[in-house]
């Protein structure tokens, strides 16, 4: 399939793992330049050279906290000196613990909202 996305640079945050890495993955057959983005750097780099295997133009891994604004700030500065500003976002974060929706607590739902959308409109790096 082609998205016409060849050579934008896209950013999956939550990439090391789960649903984040398969996306970034995917983007990657697409031809992106792609900055992957998460707490556990070690699982990025692999993911990163999997991307690139894959047929990204480029992939580099950035560390952050999605529940910080500041560590949000300090990703988007990094991958623009890196790579030119992100053009395609694809928010990812943890979501709530494995479970049926009444198995999981409101707080739990809370908290996965916190840290996907919540967290990125507080610091709004992106507007």
């Amino acid at each position: 399939m082609d998205l016409g996305i060849r050579g934008r640079v896209a950013l999956v945050t939550g990439a090391s793992s789960g649903i984040g890495e398969a996306v970034a993955i995917a983007i990657a057959r697409e031809g992106v330049r792609l900055a992957v983005a998460a707490r556990r750097r070690e699982r990025l780099e692999d993911v990163a050279r999997r991307a690139t295997a894959a047929g990204a133009q480029e992939a580099r891994a950035f560390t952050v906290d999605l529940t910080n604004p500041e560590s949000l700030q300090s990703l988007t500065g990094s991958i623009e000196r890196q790579m030119g500003p992100a053009e395609l976002l694809i928010v990812n974060g943890a979501g709530p613990k494995p479970g049926t929706f009444i198995q999981t607590a409101p707080v739990e739902w809370d908290a996965a909202y916190a840290a996907t959308l919540h967290a990125l409109s507080r610091s709004s790096p992106w507007s």
